[in-house]
């Protein structure tokens, strides 16, 4: 049988409610983060995009310097 010191040391309710509710603000956090985190696949496009303006600007750039040659 729990002694009164063994009763003592156990979790009451609000001891649960606390952690109850601590959980559900990191769950709240973790899933904020995972909506607005970068993705690798956000990587890739933005990668993609960059390599495509940078052919763009040389080819520009190309053509600007054929114009202006002498």
């Amino acid at each position: 049988m729990a002694t009164k010191k063994d009763l003592e040391k156990m979790a009451t309710k609000e001891d649960f409610d606390a952690l109850k509710l601590a959980i559900l603000e990191l769950s709240a956090n973790v899933n904020h983060i995972m909506e607005n985190m970068t993705t690798k696949e956000d990587l890739k496009y933005l990668e993609a995009k960059l390599i495509e303006h940078d052919k763009q600007i040389y080819k520009f750039k190309d053509f600007v310097s054929l114009l202006t040659a002498k």
